[in-house]
């Protein structure tokens, strides 16, 4: 019994000599707990971010893919005279190397590049098929779960990084430059994607190769043809209807005596440049010669 009692008194004391956990204070050690739960889950490789699961190293290779289509599709297209297309390729291999650093801000980046690339289905090819897919799939697998969970522990690791002031300045100007073309190019591909039916469907009404074919395939389209004449030629304006996404006028196609198309326009309401071209009256009553002097 004295025994028994003498050995609990002794593991009371050992668990008191113990030492007891320090608790967390703010949120950076918060962080780092979390990241440590997760080394604990996984195999832990140098310094304090563990091994990159297999979705962030897929989602790496499928953006190697897209910098190597690029590259590849510039050099076919002889492209690579012109100083845009080194800066693109540039700013593309950035996003590449940040991708292979971990750094946790270009999964958003990928993000919304992924989705602009819908604006390339425009004029759909096999180029543009290759930098769709890859892209999307690495957008889909930098959000997947094995990968928050990596990029939890990776932004914990960054955010306990110390750096000098100018250092921090220094990198968010560099993401600032490798983010701004990006993002103006993916708003203006935003503002695309609406008008890819209408876009598709107009250059499909072009191909007819006369007006007659066109009037004869698909009357429906046709809202009225008007036949005036300027500079002293006989040319005939076919008034389709609205396309496009919240188009401002009529789609007009201009053709020659014989019926050839020679010019053409997908919102006549909202390019200036087709309308001082080319003068005749919408409502297609009266007309007149125009004479108009060439500069």
């Amino acid at each position: 019994m004295d025994d028994g009692k003498r050995g609990l008194e002794e593991n009371i004391a050992n668990v008191e000599r113990l030492p007891l956990p320090i608790p967390i204070t703010n949120a950076r050690e918060m962080k780092m707990s979390k990241c440590e739960s997760i080394q604990f889950q996984l195999p832990v490789g140098n310094g304090v971010v563990p091994p990159k699961p297999w979705t962030v190293k897929a989602a790496t290779l499928l953006i190697d893919v897209v910098c190597a289509v690029v590259v590849c599709r510039i050099l076919e297209s002889g492209r690579f005279r012109n100083w845009q297309d080194w800066i693109w390729s540039a700013w593309g291999l950035a996003v590449d190397a940040e991708l292979h650093r971990g750094r946790t801000w270009i999964r958003g980046l990928v993000t919304l590049v992924a989705c602009a690339s819908f604006a390339l289905l425009v004029n759909p090819s096999l180029w543009a098929w290759c930098v769709i897919v890859p892209l999307v799939g690495a957008a889909v697998l930098l959000r997947l779960p094995q990968s928050n969970k990596w990029y939890a522990c990776a932004a914990a690791a960054e955010d306990i990084e110390r750096l000098a002031w100018w250092r921090k300045v220094a990198r968010v100007a560099y993401r600032t430059l490798i983010a701004l073309p990006f993002v103006i190019a993916s708003l203006c591909a935003f503002l695309i994607v609406p008008e890819i039916p209408g876009m598709r469907k107009f250059a499909r009404l072009c191909d007819y190769p006369t007006k007659d074919a066109l009037i004869a395939a698909e009357p429906q389209e046709v809202s009225r043809t008007i036949d005036f004449t300027q500079n002293g030629t006989n040319y005939t304006a076919v008034v389709l209807s609205c396309i496009g996404f919240l188009p401002s006028g009529p789609a007009v196609i201009i053709y020659d005596a014989d019926g050839y198309l020679i010019d053409r326009c997908s919102d006549s309401g909202d390019n200036m440049s087709f309308n001082e071209r080319w003068h005749f009256n919408f409502a297609g009553e009266n007309q007149k010669e125009i004479e108009r002097s060439n500069p």
